[in-house]
């Protein structure tokens, strides 16, 4: 997999060692449930138009939409 992403293993590992996985169904819900969330996903595409992650016609973070159960966004 390190190969195939054009990385190396130890760099790989230390991806997934940060990498959140939902075993458990009711562990996701939590997630998604969480009123963190919709900070968290805001600071992602922060960072993201931040760093140009999201091309050169991005003006702004809002280029990505989110829309969250209960119509938050």
């Amino acid at each position: 997999m390190a190969k195939a992403s054009g990385t190396t293993w130890p760099a790989s590992n230390s991806q997934l060692a940060t990498t959140k996985y939902f075993n458990m169904p009711a562990d996701a819900v939590a997630f998604t449930s969480s009123p963190n969330l919709l900070k968290t996903m805001d600071l992602v595409r922060t960072f993201s138009f931040n760093h140009g992650l999201l091309g050169q016609g991005a003006r702004s973070p809002d280029v990505v939409g989110m829309e969250f159960p209960g119509g938050k966004s």
